[in-house]
């Protein structure tokens, strides 16, 4: 089903593929999750109690996992890096990204 990410009263994003992952930060950082879930149509969900010892346990899937995080860190780069370009020069807070980039 489709299901919605909100995270401080906005929506993150709305994601209907088959087989996507939520919580993996908090599984693998040992924090509270930063988001909600929610069904925004008839969804069927697999609950993993243990995330972290899940992953140490099933290699594939903990490899997999990082792929798609290894993806979503390339995008989030990309974009800082095109927002570098754009605004560079500037002393508003858009000058903050050369910071992230640092880290």
């Amino acid at each position: 089903g489709d299901v919605e990410i909100v995270k401080d009263a906005y929506q993150i994003n709305i994601v209907s593929d088959r087989g996507a992952i939520f919580g993996e930060m908090s599984a693998l950082l040992g924090m509270p999750h930063m988001a909600t879930v929610r069904a925004l149509s008839p969804t069927t969900a697999h609950v993993i109690e243990g995330g972290a010892a899940f992953l140490t346990e099933n290699k594939e899937f903990a490899y997999g996992l990082a792929q798609l995080l290894a993806h979503r860190l390339h995008g989030v780069t990309t974009y800082l890096v095109d927002l570098k370009r754009q605004f560079e020069g500037h002393d508003d807070h858009f000058g903050m990204v050369d910071d992230i980039l640092e880290t």
